[in-house]
């Protein structure tokens, strides 16, 4: 059965630029693609057939979410300390302020 981690990488990459990833995958996720919708079937029917059924077992289920709720509160810590997420500025063409500038040069601040 796929995992979280094909998941992800079938919708974002591997890449850790968010530009470089926008760019090559924006039309995966924009555009409507019969080859795309049946690449998503024959890649994850198994597991999304699982979980609406109810047979994912406990260990499977904590295993698909484990990361995401320690990388959700580290994102929500910064939503309230910033207001925003400052990893983001670049793309989006804002300027950083000092304080997210300092924060951004600490060790372990990106994801």
């Amino acid at each position: 059965m796929t995992g979280p981690d094909d998941i992800l990488a079938f919708w974002f990459g591997r890449d850790p630029d968010d530009a470089a990833v926008a760019q090559q995958f924006s039309p995966l996720w924009w555009e409507k693609n019969p080859e795309t919708d049946a690449a998503i079937r024959t890649r994850f029917a198994a597991l999304t057939t699982a979980a609406a059924s109810g047979r994912l077992e406990a260990a499977d289920r904590k295993a698909l979410f484990e990361d995401y709720t320690d990388y959700a509160a580290r994102h929500q810590a910064i939503i309230t300390q910033f207001g925003r997420f400052p990893h983001r500025n670049a793309i989006l063409g804002r300027t950083s302020t000092t304080e997210e500038t300092t924060f951004l040069q600490q060790p372990g601040s990106s994801f």
